[in-house]
């Protein structure tokens, strides 16, 4: 019946529709799918409406996803995110219900979804071809996202908005104001070359940086040489016109000659640079110098007659470009930044005499509300030092008026009326005029001395020994490796186990999870080549990712769904549910009856490394800078500038630095076989091996040598891997995400935080474990990991305890040394709170 049906027999249709909307038939389930798969294939109006209201699912993989679509958003997002890899088909489908629910979806869609969707919405043919639009809809949708795209499609993104391509309706689209506001606001440079200055020209809002640097000064003026229809010639004229705004240097600001490192002393430069570009053939941006009365300096008497003669200007212009040639103030090189962040970075710089200038004179000026914006611009420490000058002759009853001045005419002066525009500005105005200076630093001092750098939380027990440890980078859920052949998920909401999965060949000796409630595990073997597997958990089921001839030595997350893990035999293991392209189950990524994708296998041989003595002991993965390093005796660091292992373009193909050995990874994505090659940072030798790794910054990479107790920072400098620092003693580390900080164990089991720039102890009281049980029963710390935020930090005893310890509070302190204006009132509250605690 089921094959007539399929076969589109109206009498067997009939049959199972019936059956199909009986809920107590035995074959009810079955009916359905054979319903949704003939709706699938004929679009029929009355096999949809059964579909609609049996809630009915396709069995092919697409099918299944455009039926769920049918059933609404809701329905297709329990399905996984296999749908956003067929975004592009699902967009186009012919029932509209569908193409609705998927729009709302890729709208909403997260991080890892849109991703995976750039590819479906534009390509390059090869490199010498221009971009192609492979689904204009998509890419419209994805413009609007506030994530920015892969960097191989930002690429394309930026060399079609430069070259505004017409085949592809590059110049239509920008016309309507899509392409360029979605560059803008994701403030990303191109990486390519060709178009990296360009790209800055757009991105960056602060001239004076552009100006600085050769590249994007030279990228600034061609931009402005564009036509005079092209949005990239506005952006640059725009940023030019900016500097007009610039002043001579106020009286009480010049009494230095050299105001210091980043102002603009003399743009005469630059004025003869952009005018000698705009008589080579640039016409529209000589007709734009012409109308906003740009010439040549003086200094080049030869090419100012000849600038002038050729553009037909009145000979006398120099009284209307002598702004150009002075200097700017420090009022307006501090004040007059594009946004808070660039303009709190200058403030910062300023030294303590600087800054009474500065202040001074917008007191003089009446300009209290820049003399506001400069005291919240401040740490608390230096920014109360200012308030005298609000408060001095602030009326205290004064109705409140708007960030420009008084609202009404009544007042006698400015500041007599003037107060923040906003509530709480108010109040934190109100809260700095009462605090006594010596009160506030002496509190400060005792904050920084005395707060708890972290609380423990939790004391978690697990049969066997704990040999791993991993938190979820989505949830708030601990996994746990056990030599109990076992391993568990640990919910911190329920304080409960959530999961375990038994039936492991052997002790579970490495895991991390990947997100999504799923983790890898790596069994431990108890000779170095014997078989072990490597397994992916999620849902309450364990599948098998790969079988290998040797051990498992070390396992990372490397962020959405992915991992890297290192074997005794030399080789590096790169992959992820993500993998698998389509499909998307419960495991996650992976549909249900499909084969779990296989990870990518690279010889450490293919990057310089020898596999029998070099095999990777540990990695250390960070997955926003897209670097990995890879420790033994020897080390290594690498850059892999793609978003993902995996993807066509997962890596820059750009020459190793200081390494004539080509390092080659194999791709899995649409172009098997095909290789890329990582940059490789640095290159380093240990006398000893290390067998633990953490990259604690941008350039800084922790190792560990368990068997002498000794934490190294290594900083990559010309390829190579000097030491910046070490530490004795240490029975285990790790690294503090987003804290610049390393945790460690010391051989007295007292938890530590470290800079992990200088190895200087963070100050403040450290968190005790509790005394029962006592520590020699506990036995040695095996496992010490941070959560991705750096918020928690886990420690795993090898007699199956597990402690947990809380360091968010710990950044009170650091409060004091931010900008106010990024503080709000609660944060306030707490940190005058906590400084002037008693106790």
């Amino acid at each position: 019946m089921a094959k007539r049906a399929r076969d589109g027999e109206p009498e067997a249709l009939a049959v199972l529709v019936r059956v199909a909307r009986d809920p107590a038939h035995p074959r009810t389930n079955e009916a359905k799918c054979v319903i949704a798969d003939r709706w699938v294939a004929t679009l029929d109006p009355a096999l949809r409406q059964t579909v609609i209201d049996t809630r009915a699912l396709s069995t092919h993989p697409v099918g299944r996803l455009r039926t769920a679509a049918l059933h609404g958003p809701e329905q297709l997002r329990a399905l996984g995110r296999a749908w956003a890899s067929h975004a592009h088909l699902l967009l186009h489908d012919r029932d509209e219900d569908v193409r609705d629910a998927v729009t709302e979806l890729c709208r909403a869609a997260d991080a890892w979804s849109t991703k995976s969707m750039w590819p479906q919405a534009l390509a390059s043919a090869s490199h010498a071809l221009p971009p192609v639009v492979k689904d204009e809809l998509l890419l419209d949708i994805l413009l609007t996202r506030p994530s920015p795209p892969p960097p191989g499609q930002l690429d394309l993104l930026w060399k079609a908005f430069f070259y505004r391509i017409p085949p592809y309706g590059w110049q239509s689209r920008e016309s309507g104001g899509g392409l360029l506001p979605a560059l803008t606001r994701w403030g990303r440079q191109a990486a390519s070359p060709d178009v990296h200055a360009l790209s800055r020209v757009v991105v960056e809002p602060d001239t004076a940086r552009l100006l600085t640097h050769p590249l994007t000064r030279q990228a600034l003026i061609e931009a402005a040489g564009y036509a005079d229809d092209h949005p990239l010639a506005a952006v640059a004229r725009e940023r030019i016109l900016a500097l007009r705004q610039r002043s001579p240097v106020p009286g009480r600001l010049g009494e230095t000659e050299d105001p210091g490192p980043g102002t603009l002393s003399d743009l005469a430069d630059f004025v003869d640079e952009l005018c000698a570009y705009a008589l080579e053939h640039r016409r529209d941006l000589l007709r734009w110098c012409v109308t906003h009365h740009l010439a040549p300096s003086h200094r080049d008497p030869a090419r100012r007659a000849a600038f002038l003669l050729h553009t037909d200007q009145p000979p006398d212009t120099q009284a209307r470009t002598a702004r150009w040639t002075a200097g700017p103030g420090l009022a307006q090189m501090v004040l007059g930044a594009a946004d808070g962040e660039e303009r709190a970075r200058r403030v910062e710089g300023l030294t303590d005499a600087e800054l009474t200038h500065l202040a001074g004179w917008l007191d003089d000026e009446d300009r209290l509300a820049d003399l506001w914006q400069l005291v919240r611009d401040l740490p608390l420490a230096r920014g109360h030092r200012l308030v005298p000058l609000l408060a001095a002759r602030q009326a205290a009853d004064a109705p409140p008026s708007d960030a420009t001045g008084p609202r009404g005419g009544d007042a006698a002066h400015p500041r007599d009326a003037w107060r923040p525009g906003d509530e709480a500005g108010r109040r934190l105005l109100a809260l700095l005029r009462g605090i006594d200076p010596g009160t506030l630093a002496t509190g400060l001092a005792a904050l920084e001395r005395d707060w708890p750098a972290g609380y423990h939380l939790a004391r978690i027990r697990f049969r066997g020994r704990v040999n791993d440890l991993s938190f979820a980078p989505d949830a708030p859920l601990l996994a746990v490796a056990t030599s109990n052949r076992a391993a568990g998920v640990i919910d911190l909401h329920r304080g409960e186990l959530a999961e375990r999965y038994d039936g492991f060949a052997s002790s579970v000796g490495h895991l991390a999870h990947v997100g999504g409630g799923a983790f890898v595990a790596a069994e431990r073997t108890s000779t170095a080549f014997q078989p072990s597997r490597l397994l992916h958990c999620a849902g309450g089921r364990s599948r098998v990712l790969r079988e290998l001839p040797g051990a498992v030595t070390s396992l990372e997350a490397w962020g959405a769904g992915r991992f890297v893990a290192g074997t005794r035999s030399g080789h590096l293991l790169f992959g992820g549910p993500a993998d698998a392209g389509a499909g998307g189950g419960a495991d996650g990524g992976v549909e249900d009856g499909l084969p779990l994708p296989e990870p990518v296998e690279v010889s450490v041989a293919a990057w310089g490394l020898d596999p029998g003595a070099d095999w990777p002991r540990a990695l250390a993965a960070d997955p926003y800078t897209g670097r990995l390093a890879v420790c033994g005796r020897r080390l290594l660091l690498v850059e892999l500038t793609g978003d993902r292992v995996g993807e066509a373009d997962a890596y820059a193909v750009s020459p190793p630095v200081a390494s004539p050995v080509p390092v080659a990874v194999p791709g899995a994505g649409p172009h098997p076989g095909a290789t890329h090659t990582p940059r490789v940072l640095a290159r380093g030798t240990r006398p000893r091996v290390t067998t633990r790794a953490a990259l604690a910054g941008p350039a800084a990479l922790a190792v560990h040598e368990q068997r002498r107790g000794v934490v190294e920072v290594l900083r990559p400098e010309v390829g190579a891997l000097p030491s910046a620092g070490s530490v004795d003693g240490v029975t285990a580390m790790t690294a503090l995400p987003g804290r610049g900080q390393l945790a460690i164990v010391d051989d007295d089991w007292r938890l530590r935080l470290l800079d992990a720039a200088t190895l200087v102890p963070r100050p403040g009281v450290m968190p005790e474990p509790p005394a029962s049980p006592s520590r020699y029963m506990l036995g040695p710390v095996t496992s010490l990991h941070a959560s991705p935020d750096g918020g928690l930090l886990a420690a795993g005893y090898a007699g199956g305890i597990t402690d947990l310890y809380d360091l968010r509070h710990a950044e009170i302190p650091s409060l004091a040394t931010r900008p106010l204006a990024y503080a709000r009132p609660a944060h306030a509250d707490a940190l005058l709170a906590a400084s002037t605690r008693r106790g």
